[in-house]
């Protein structure tokens, strides 16, 4: 509803499919709406390119075993650079193993990975985080937003063109007009 203008906004909102606004009153005019179907908002999904820094940790390990695995996690991750390049050489640096997810889609990521992973930024590694098989370190190569309300690149370049044939056809318009004159016989 954010391309609409307030007004319509409001009385859009209200309407049921198949129905037909009374004249609305904006500026400059005034408008009358028809809603044909309405459709809820899907969520949003990720396909995600993912790799982790792990170390395991036995179930029933005591705190100093799990701080000594935190402690490795985070050498590791303030030693990353490049992004997912060097997560090979920055795991090394602690005897973490590297686990490379290749793509995945978000809603497969079980918690508290996906967490994790939907707030990344390309290139950025997660806080160390505990599991219950260890402590690990996430990071996003790449992300790809997909989802039935995201237009495709093909998309958006049919209606980036059609906009600019509009635009051609009304400027061809004003000019025939300014143009005409008008004879009388």
């Amino acid at each position: 509803m954010g391309e609409l203008k307030t007004e319509v906004a409001a009385a859009v909102e209200q309407m049921g499919p198949g129905t037909v606004s009374d004249p609305i009153v904006v500026p400059g005019g005034v408008m009358i709406v028809s809603v044909r179907e309405k459709r809820e908002p899907s969520p949003p999904k990720a396909k995600l390119k993912l790799k982790e820094m792990t170390r395991k940790v036995a179930a029933g390990s005591d705190e100093a075993t799990w701080k000594r695995a935190e402690q490795a996690a985070r050498l590791s991750r303030d030693a990353l650079r490049n992004g997912c390049d060097g997560v090979t050489r920055a795991a090394q640096r602690s005897s973490l193993e590297v686990i490379d997810y290749g793509e995945v889609q978000d809603e497969d990521l079980g918690e508290p990975f996906r967490t994790q992973a939907l707030g990344l930024s390309n290139g950025q590694a997660s806080a160390v985080f505990r599991s219950d098989s260890g402590v690990h370190v996430m990071v996003l190569c790449d992300r790809e937003n997909t989802g039935s309300d995201i237009p495709t690149l093909e998309q958006l370049e049919d209606r980036l063109y059609d906009q600019e044939l509009a635009l051609i056809a009304r400027r061809y318009l004003r000019d025939i007009r300014r143009e005409a004159a008008i004879i009388q016989p």
